[in-house]
């Protein structure tokens, strides 16, 4: 998926930040590649992540998410044995950048929505880095060279927010002068696990005040009449909180009557500096875009059968035994392709692998689709 701001009230951004895994889930094993398990909380796990909260006591969706979990061992497993690792720096560019969404999204410090979603940073940079290899392993260097070469794409990437200068911030709107002159030295000394508490209790602003007031833009995109707005946040250092504003609400409802002047005081949260894009920094972006086109899905739908038909898949749970058919097929195809081409193998990578006639492999996977946040 595409990892992107919200930008609340401006309408700039996009936003993406993951529904909340709840609740004891059972840990007997789902299905087993090659004899490393994925256990059925795993799976129950993806599909809370992957369809903000579904439900997996569906059939159906819980064998589909099995599924696509078994391609992404598979591919893991793949990666793994062609050398193919994640740097801790690789990993570390990706992760910076959704904690700014999970920040913006739900106005919560990312400790705070890891310990409310029941998941840790070690899964989280688990998930990247399984991004990462197996990207690596479809996608070869020769692929994102040209891509990113083209001048229309790198023009793109310019585009996009992770590359832009964007301030994070807090708005708080009171109704006086004085009032928001107060609350200056209080926002400006909270403790970040009170800063919350401290917006939601004094703004009025109903849009942000339970989001910690948080809000994000770009630099040059702040709506007509916010020249002020815009100035006063770029004077600022991270926790520094400006001079009192006049305040006028932008998106009043509809009908109601014009609202006494209020008053607003900003805090910069943080200041990201616009970066050039090259081919290691926009390195997930790259890879989204072709994993986006019909050529790269119906070559990794290749891939992967052949992957699939080559792997020991085991269904250990009842619940899922459904799968088993659509493998042994797999499987049989398999078999039966190397006799036909008198045992040659592909497995080249879905870059330069040799695209079969439709209906040549076994069933295509699951779409694949990014673990981060949502």
């Amino acid at each position: 998926m595409r990892r992107r701001f919200v930008i609340v009230g401006i309408a700039a951004l996009g936003l993406a930040v993951a529904a909340g895994c709840g609740g004891k889930k059972q840990e007997e094993t789902a299905a087993r590649v090659n004899g490393q398990d994925i256990t059925r909380r795993q799976v129950q796990d993806f599909i809370e992540r992957q369809s903000s909260g579904s439900s997996g006591g569906n059939l159906t969706i819980g064998s589909a998410f099995l599924n696509e979990l078994i391609v992404r061992q598979a591919e893991r497993q793949k990666a793994k044995e062609r050398g193919f690792k994640a740097s801790q720096d690789e990993i570390t560019q990706r992760l910076e950048y959704q904690k700014d969404l999970v920040l913006v999204g739900t106005g919560k410090p990312w400790e705070q929505w890891l310990a409310e979603n029941g998941r840790t940073q070690a899964e989280i940079e688990d998930d990247i880095s399984a991004e990462i290899v197996i990207a690596k392993l479809l996608i070869p260097d020769s692929d994102r060279k040209a891509w990113f070469e083209k001048a229309e794409n790198r023009k793109a990437l310019a585009e996009q927010p992770q590359f832009r200068d964007y301030v994070i911030y807090r708005r708080v709107v009171v109704g006086t002068k004085d009032g928001a002159e107060a609350l200056r030295k209080p926002l400006a000394e909270a403790k970040e696990a009170d800063v919350a508490k401290l917006v939601k209790d004094k703004s009025q602003d109903k849009l942000t005040k339970d989001r910690g007031g948080l809000l994000a833009a770009l630099k040059g995109a702040f709506p007509p009449g916010q020249e002020s707005v815009e100035k006063a946040i770029y004077a600022l250092k991270p926790g520094e909180v400006s001079a009192p504003l006049p305040y006028e609400d932008a998106s009043p409802e509809p009908g109601a009557s014009p609202a006494a002047t209020q008053w607003q005081v900003l805090q910069l949260v943080k200041h990201h500096a616009a970066v050039t894009p090259t081919l290691q920094n926009a390195a997930e972006t790259i890879e989204q875009a072709i994993e986006g086109t019909d050529q790269f899905r119906y070559q990794k739908s290749e891939f992967d059968s052949e992957l699939l038909g080559k792997a020991k898949i085991e269904i250990v749970s009842p619940r899922y035994k459904e799968l088993e058919p659509g493998y042994q097929r797999n499987r049989e195809q398999l078999e039966q392709r190397k006799k036909l081409t008198g045992g040659a193998g592909g497995m080249g990578g879905v870059g330069g692998a040799a695209a079969m006639p439709p209906g040549a492999g076994g069933a295509a996977p699951m779409p694949q689709t990014r673990t981060a946040p949502k």
